[in-house]
């Protein structure tokens, strides 16, 4: 699945962007402030479930409602399979709606968000919950209905039971697993998409963004557990430290400080050597005997003592020291350095989710859940910092990238601009305030041959005319 076209409303400077076509390789250039990170930020908004951390100060209109619209194409048979009831043709087509709206509890202004999209219903009624609804009222008799029409297996939950939820999840599944059911025609969907937005996040690409940071240090906040440091760190031990065969050894010396730090659950049976240490109690008695002469009801304390798993332990205690001559930690180098790193972590975060960053004993790929979700990798200014030879190396490397999954990238230098891939750049302006950000971009076909390709000037590589033929020959138009 790869994204295909964009079109963004009223957010940040962005009042309409028009469609905007996206490659596997997308470069945006333009002016500073003409808001060509806003386009990724949106996608990033796009791309997180909630209201993707939009706040009131992101609406150009706060009386209108923020609208980013996607359109996912090159989908992948199990994808298409999968999504086929959402799909318009051989498209994904969703729209996120996200609105001010007062909250009635604290009177508060905040945002809400909606996703739309096309939906396609079975044709029979019994495999869609809200059919069953409307066909035998708000208390359908679910086994009942699964028994008389062959889906019992199906829907059954753990137990052996039907609800309403195993039977939502049994449809889910005959519908993705079966081949001869048979859809309506898909509708544009005018409220919000009950039953869309888990199966959407859960097949829509996954998105990385790496921001125009000037410290390493924002990127390994303890505080946060969603930074592309924090989040490789926390897979590193979820999904590689467990195949080694000392890791067990983690997890029993963790088991054991639990032990000795805390009172036993109900039923917990602890080995020789993990009884609580006496200290404690003695300590929890006298916490007892003084606050119960300020409080006689209170009968006893007990304290408790939170001890992370591997995975929190990995996720916040871990930071990185380079050996570049003089061994310290990266905050204490130079921001090209520091810039290097994150962006390392980045790509080793990426070979993980692909399955390489690692050789995997044989005995444990079959434990692997490996993940087929495609990669949107969303780049600021990856020149920052950067000296100019390793910016064209760094460039490789994305274009490499794309030729598998997609890599969407701002920039200001000419090394991360291949003119004569002109369908894959997009020149971003903001003539008024009034107008808003929008994008130009050239249509297929302007240059046909390879050799006129080639004989495009360097010099014009970043000539941000007015005009919107800035990169087309006379007589061709270019959209924007």
């Amino acid at each position: 699945m790869r994204l295909i076209k964009l079109h963004i409303r009223n957010y940040r400077s962005i009042v309409d962007s028009g469609d905007t076509r996206i490659e596997p390789l997308q470069a945006f250039v333009g002016e500073n402030n003409a808001g060509k990170s806003n386009l990724l930020y949106a996608l990033q908004a796009f791309l997180t479930s909630g209201t993707g951390g939009v706040e009131e100060s992101a609406f150009f209109d706060t009386n209108n409602p923020i609208i980013i619209r996607a359109t996912f194409g090159k989908l992948t048979s199990i994808e298409r399979k999968r999504l086929r009831p959402y799909l318009l043709g051989d498209k994904l087509i969703i729209e996120k709606q996200i609105r001010l709206q007062g909250d009635r509890k604290s009177g508060k202004i905040k945002p809400n968000a909606e996703y739309h999209g096309y939906i396609a219903k079975p044709k029979e009624w019994w495999l869609s919950v809200e059919e069953v609804i409307n066909h035998d009222g708000q208390r359908p008799k679910w086994e009942q209905v699964a028994s008389q029409h062959g889906i019992l297996d199906y829907v059954k939950d753990e137990s052996g039971k039907v609800t309403k939820s195993s039977y939502e999840a049994g449809i889910r599944r005959i519908l993705l697993e079966r081949e001869d059911i048979e859809f309506e025609e898909p509708e544009l969907g005018q409220t919000q998409a009950l039953g869309l937005q888990p199966v959407l996040l859960e097949s829509l690409p996954s998105f990385h963004l790496l921001p125009a940071i000037t410290d390493y240090s924002d990127e390994i906040d303890r505080r946060s557990s969603s930074t592309n440091f924090r989040r490789l760190m926390a897979d590193l031990a979820d999904r590689i430290l467990r195949f080694d065969p000392r890791f067990q050894e983690i997890e029993k010396a963790l088991k054991t400080v639990t032990a000795l730090l805390n009172v036993p659950k109900a039923g917990e049976q602890r080995e020789e050597g993990q009884e609580r240490l006496t200290i404690l109690k003695n300590v929890e008695e006298k916490l007892k005997e003084v606050i119960a002469r300020l409080m006689p009801s209170v009968c006893s304390v007990c304290l408790e003592v939170g001890i992370e798993p591997t995975r929190e332990i990995f996720s916040r205690g871990v930071s990185i020291w380079v050996d570049d001559g003089k061994l310290t930690e990266v905050v204490m180098k130079g921001h090209g350095l520091q810039r290097c790193v994150v962006f390392g972590l980045l790509q080793a975060m990426i070979l993980n989710q692909r399955g390489q960053l690692i050789s995997t004993p044989e005995s444990h790929t079959d434990k692997i859940e490996k993940d087929e979700r495609a990669i949107i990798l969303a780049i600021e200014e990856p020149e920052l910092y950067i000296h100019p030879q390793m910016q064209r190396l760094i460039y490789r490397v994305l274009k490499d990238f794309a030729t598998t999954d997609q890599v969407i990238y701002t920039t200001h230098s000419p090394m991360f601009i291949d003119l004569s891939s002109y369908e894959a750049l997009g020149v971003i302006r903001k003539d008024s305030l009034e107008t808003g950000t929008r994008v130009c971009q050239c249509d297929y076909g302007v240059l046909d041959e390879e050799s006129e390709r080639k004989k495009i000037p360097i010099s014009l590589q970043f000539q941000f005319r007015k005009k919107p033929n800035v990169f087309c020959k006379k007589g061709d138009s270019c959209r924007g």
